[in-house]
């Protein structure tokens, strides 16, 4: 009798687990800055901000504010150290994760380029893993000359399916920063965003009532399964 309750167990569990929702991939926040529009085409993202921002262009253009004279000194962007976080700008957006869905990040997406800074930084953070300096789930430094690594619409893609802490979202806000510095500081050279798009696989989540009625189902189906036998 104990052998069949415990079949009879596994086998509502295994009914309620292929009928939950599966998961499916989706643009979770896409930022285009069409006619100026700062507003995700995304389900779930805010709309994007940062210092001064100017969407006239149909991208996202921001100085990147003078970040010379870090604690590793001169503008030599090795590495980014705190002093030139605090010293540098922001361009930002968040997305709020309600608690009928569960969200595992993959990737985030966009295009970058530089108008006329030569020593620069550029850096990705999020709220769920930090802020602050060895943080950024990417880094880009470059000092001298334009070496040529940047061009307009270059398709950059970061990896977030190995981060843990972006994965298994539910009920939840995440913001996610771009840091922008270079060697001047002057408002005539840019720092420029485009085509910005966060990717991942969505889950519902049913709710307590939903799985209740699953299991009840289920139990539904195996006892008119063991009259027929």
């Amino acid at each position: 009798m104990l052998k069949m309750k415990t079949i009879s167990i596994l086998a509502i569990a295994g009914l309620v687990l292929a009928l939950a929702p599966a998961a499916q991939a989706a643009i979770i926040a896409e930022y285009t800055f069409t006619s100026g529009s700062t507003a995700s085409t995304g389900p779930l993202g805010s709309s994007i901000g940062g210092e001064a921002g100017d969407t006239s262009s149909d991208d996202f253009r921001v100085d990147g504010a003078q970040v010379g004279g870090g604690a590793n000194g001169g503008t030599v962007y090795t590495d980014v150290d705190q002093i030139r976080i605090n010293n540098a700008n922001w361009v930002t957006f968040t997305i709020a994760v309600p608690a009928t869905q569960e969200i595992d990040l993959t990737s985030l997406d966009f295009d970058y380029t530089k108008i006329y800074p030569t020593s620069f930084l550029f850096g990705v953070y999020t709220s769920k893993t930090g802020f602050t300096e060895g943080n950024h789930l990417l880094g880009l430094f470059h000092a001298g000359t334009d070496s040529g690594t940047f061009t307009e619409h270059n398709g950059t893609s970061v990896d977030l399916s190995g981060i843990t802490a972006l994965q298994g979202l539910t009920d939840e806000t995440v913001e996610f920063r771009f840091l922008l510095g270079d060697d001047t500081g002057l408002n005539t050279r840019f720092h420029v965003l485009d085509n910005i798009g966060l990717v991942g696989d969505i889950t519902a989540v049913p709710e307590p009532a939903t799985m209740s009625l699953l299991a009840i189902g289920g139990l539904g189906l195996l006892a008119r399964r063991k009259r027929r036998a």
